[in-house]
């Protein structure tokens, strides 16, 4: 039997108008009674029927869009892709960004529920637990960001796995010794990658970054190769600047004996990084070493030289998030699924 909002207002001691304005973002109500509402949404598995919102009040025919900020060249180029996607529906994009909230994406709830969108897509940096009150919207939501929503939600995810290992076997076939830069700084230390997180490396079902180094790893081990922990150099997160620090490290142990001729970096961002530290540290590319990036990013074509990149079909993967979006918005109740985009080895003047 579905769980109605009386079942959720007898669950967290308000009304049925308390949950009602909860839900739709009306009313006066303290954070904490809001939240004491979310919390029995997530608990009961609560969900609105929003095809008889739309029927009530009419519909906004409004998509809100939640992203971190626009630091990151790909965070441009997918925002971009997302607004043309959802103005070719016909609907309009709100857009809120988090990264400077110390609580991330969760602080924007109050917010998303004053903006009255019909439903939306939430590009989250980091991993979402089951009881976030983000997975019990009182709209339909669709995530993205490589982040799983443990079944309560679609996903749309990038090729990370499969792409890397594509561009690692890439460089391999043409016999270079591969580095990895971007890896998530927890699993890496001065020397490298350590010992003990291989086994979380292969077992990475989330975050660009881990899996993009889970098919960096499983190249090697397709091959019988061997990964040399001292080729793989974390990272605090992914942009520029933490590019530019891990390939110093590999600039480091390539000075001091460690053969170094390729990079596959964890993004775009981290490959611009790479090739500003290897320029400084007087080595060309892609003479001395070849870098690739990930994303293809509208600055990767502009970089200095040109970047290598895997294409992982921006286009794509805006448009997959918001056909499902909307597709919840009308009504579908069909099991939450996860979408995989398409990719592309882009060739550049950063390889050669």
């Amino acid at each position: 039997m579905a769980v109605t909002m009386q079942d959720v207002a007898r669950e967290a001691g308000v009304s049925a108008k308390t949950v009602s304005n909860a839900v739709n973002g009306t009313g006066r109500m303290s954070a904490e009674t809001r939240r004491r509402v979310q919390d029995a949404m997530v608990r009961l598995g609560y969900h609105v029927n929003r095809s008889a919102q739309t029927l009530r009040r009419g519909a906004a025919r409004m998509i809100g869009l939640a992203m971190p900020g626009f630091g990151q060249p790909f965070c441009a180029t997918y925002c971009d892709n997302v607004i043309a996607a959802v103005t070719r529906r016909g609907y309009g994009t709100a857009i809120l960004t988090y990264d400077t909230r110390a609580d991330g994406i969760e602080g924007i709830i109050e917010e998303t529920h004053r903006m009255d969108a019909d439903g939306w897509i939430l590009f989250s940096n980091r991993p979402i637990p089951d009881s976030s009150p983000l997975l019990a919207q009182g709209c339909p939501i669709v995530v993205t960001g490589d982040y799983l929503s443990h079944g309560r939600a679609d996903v749309v995810m990038m090729p990370n796995v499969e792409a890397a290992a594509h561009v690692t076997g890439w460089l391999l076939d043409r016999g270079r010794t591969v580095a990895f830069a971007g890896a998530p700084e927890t699993w890496c230390d001065d020397r490298g990658l350590r010992d003990a997180a291989m086994a979380a490396v292969l077992q990475a079902a989330e975050s660009g970054a881990a899996m993009r180094l889970r098919g960096y790893v499983e190249e090697f081990g397709r091959r019988g190769l061997d990964v040399d922990a001292r080729l793989v150099a974390g990272s605090h997160s992914m942009g520029v600047d933490d590019g530019i620090r891990a390939v110093e490290r590999l600039i480091e142990r390539r000075a001091g004996g460690v053969a170094l001729d390729a990079i596959v970096c964890a993004n775009d961002a981290v490959a611009i990084g790479a090739m500003t530290a290897l320029r400084r540290a007087g080595l060309d590319v892609p003479g001395d070493v070849e870098v690739t990036g990930f994303d293809n990013a509208s600055a990767a074509e502009y970089a200095m030289p040109p970047l290598t990149t895997i294409d992982p079909d921006i286009p794509q993967y805006a448009q997959l998030a918001v056909d499902r979006l909307i597709a919840r918005i009308d009504g579908d109740e069909s099991a939450a699924r996860t979408f995989v985009t398409d990719f592309r080895l882009v060739e550049r003047e950063s390889t050669r």
